[in-house]
C-alpha cells in the first residue's frame, strides 16, 4: 500500500481514531505478510527436502506450524471483533 502526503495529511485531520486505524492496518499487513511467507518457506523446504506425503504431513503438524497458524488466528479474531479500530471507512 502505498500512501501519499495527501493521504496523510487527510487521515491526521480526520482524528486519531482514524490515524491509530491506519497504524493498526499497516501493522497487520506486514504481520501477516511475514507469516504467510514464513509458511511458504517452510513448504518449500518440505520440497526441497524431497520428503514424503507422511513426513510433510508430519512437518505441517509441528510445533512451528502451529505458532504461525495461531498468531495468524488471532490477528483474524482481532479484525472481526467489534473493538477493533475502523480501517480504511
Amino acid at each position: 500500500m502505498r500512501l501519499s502526503r495527501m493521504s496523510l495529511t487527510n487521515w491526521l485531520e480526520k482524528g486519531s481514531i482514524y490515524f491509530c486505524g491506519l497504524i493498526a492496518y499497516l501493522k497487520n499487513t506486514c504481520l501477516e505478510k511475514e507469516l504467510t511467507g514464513e509458511i511458504y518457506r517452510l513448504e518449500r523446504g518440505y520440497e526441497e527436502g524431497q520428503l514424503s506425503s507422511g513426513q510433510i504431513r508430519l512437518c505441517r503438524n509441528n510445533l512451528k506450524t502451529k505458532e504461525i497458524i495461531i498468531k495468524l488466528r488471532s490477528k483474524l479474531d482481532a479484525l472481526l471483533s467489534g473493538n477493533h479500530p475502523p480501517v480504511g471507512r
